[in-house]
């Protein structure tokens, strides 16, 4: 069986990798610090069953922050848009508090890809703050980088 795959820009960048079972495979882990893609409505049981279910997914973004285990899965903080900005990105609060959630081993495949950032340390931009990431346009989908004035949390209804 023949399967076309197409992709609009193919990019690529370093990161951190462990020799998997064979000396052929290897495995990469989201590292704290990073930033990630997750499948929005992530579902591998139907996916697994209908690849095409996946073109049209759409992405959350997360800042990854604890140390991915094999056994325990990792921390991640909910990434929001920064008005103003087409590729600025802030951790996501509720009342003052960071949101937060865990994600477990067994949920490894809602992981899409590693986003490249830079993190800003404040004042390099007017209305950049300490902590705040430029995410590269490359690895966004366009939906993500569009100017919008008024946003609506990507988070609503999460479960993981």
């Amino acid at each position: 069986m023949k399967q076309e795959v197409s992709w609009q820009i193919i990019s690529s960048y370093k990161c951190f990798w462990t020799q998997g079972i064979t000396e052929d495979q290897f495995e990469i882990y989201p590292e704290k610090g990073e930033i990630w893609a997750l499948y929005k409505d992530w579902d591998l049981d139907d996916w697994s069953n209908d690849p095409d279910a996946v073109k049209g997914c759409r992405f959350e973004l997360v800042e990854v922050i604890s140390e991915f285990s094999k056994y325990l899965g990792a921390d991640a903080a909910c990434l929001e848009k920064v008005d103003g900005f087409k590729s600025v990105f802030k951790r996501e609060t509720m009342g003052g508090n960071l949101i937060t959630f865990h994600i477990s081993p067994s949920n490894i495949y809602m992981f899409s890809h590693n986003v490249p950032a830079y993190r800003f340390r404040g004042g390099e931009i007017d209305k950049i703050a300490d902590g705040m990431f430029e995410l590269d346009q490359m690895a966004l989908p366009d939906y993500m980088i569009q100017d919008m004035d008024s946003q609506q949390s990507p988070n609503d209804n999460r479960t993981v």
